[in-house]
């Protein structure tokens, strides 16, 4: 004879009866009479073929098969959520086209894109790394639909039909000095040996403005828009750099005094169109953001500090642009 089935609401009015610890709380929680949870609770033991409470005076206990049922209880409704959500997931369709600052691009795209097609089998999601100036440009020129860059960047003209905003920071980190973790270079000498990102990069301009503050005397040495390449100058040994902390690299550390000025935090931030933007455009940030959140808590470091161990700072002030 075949099992009858079981209906996942009589499971959420049982596990409210349990949570609640009585027929009249569960009534109040769940809108309902309390006559109508009793037929429920009835109903849910009739299916089972199996009493699951023991009905006392002033209380209720669970029975040994309402013991199991609890077992089985939250996973059930989980199961169905995750259902909805997965179906809900697979009728999403169309195609996005996401730009993506370099630091992104090395560590936590490749991730994102797998965890997304995944969840999102019908969207089509085309990629494009770069300078977040440059990404900007080619989502005022609807070339992208979502950008992720470096945060403070403003749009040329608010009159432009695609103009942006900045809709969300997502991620809030330090900026440090950096230098090989076998570093020969004497700091103290006159001139400071630079590897920065060409104008108009943010933190090139940051940098440059309080060594001039400080009387510094400096000298770029190495400068070229490629993430991957400013990392190997570094580790090179060529000169000294400004980088947000999750890019810091094995044989890489942070500097710390050496007279050099302290440097502000770098925020990723999720750049959208002034108008409102569509369902699919939503589910992407909602996505990235969840993603990029869990990226970064998981992280832990990986290279040699000279000085300062409490890396990572709260979400506060806002952040000047890091790239």
């Amino acid at each position: 004879m075949n099992a009858p089935d079981l209906d996942l609401d009589l499971v959420r009015c049982f596990l409210a009866v349990v949570e609640s610890r009585s027929f009249t709380s569960a009534s109040r929680q769940l809108n309902l009479s309390q006559s109508a949870v009793s037929l429920k609770i009835q109903r849910l033991e009739a299916t089972l073929g199996q009493r699951v409470f023991v009905r006392q005076t002033r209380s209720i206990a669970l029975t040994p098969e309402g013991e199991l049922v609890l077992l089985y209880a939250h996973r059930l409704l989980d199961l169905g959520q995750e259902m909805l959500k997965q179906v809900a997931h697979s009728q999403v369709q169309g195609m996005l086209r996401l730009g993506v600052i370099q630091q992104l691009d090395q560590q936590f795209l490749p991730n994102l894109l797998r965890q997304f097609k995944r969840q999102h089998p019908n969207v089509g999601l085309t990629v494009e790394a770069g300078m977040t100036v440059d990404l900007l440009r080619a989502l005022e020129e609807d070339r992208f639909d979502l950008v992720l860059g470096a945060a403070g960047h403003a749009p040329r003209s608010g009159q432009n039909k695609y103009a942006y905003v900045e809709h969300r920071v997502l991620l809030r980190e330090p900026a440090v000095w950096v230098q090989s973790s076998s570093s020969d270079l004497d700091l103290t000498k006159e001139m400071l040996p630079l590897i920065l990102f060409p104008a108009p990069c943010g933190l090139r301009k940051i940098v440059l403005e309080r060594l001039e503050k400080r009387a510094r005397p400096w000298q770029v040495v190495y400068s070229s828009a490629s993430l991957a390449s400013i990392q190997t100058a570094v580790q090179a040994d060529l000169g000294i750099s400004a980088l947000a902390r999750s890019a810091v690299l094995p044989g890489m550390k942070i500097i710390s005094g050496a007279g050099l000025p302290p440097l502000p935090d770098a925020a990723i931030t999720l750049y959208s169109r002034k108008t409102p933007y569509d369902s699919l455009a939503r589910s992407l940030t909602e996505f990235i953001a969840a993603a990029l959140t869990r990226w970064h808590a998981d992280r832990s470091p990986k290279t040699r500090t000279s000085g300062q161990q409490n890396l990572r700072k709260p979400m506060g002030r806002r952040a000047r642009s890091a790239a």
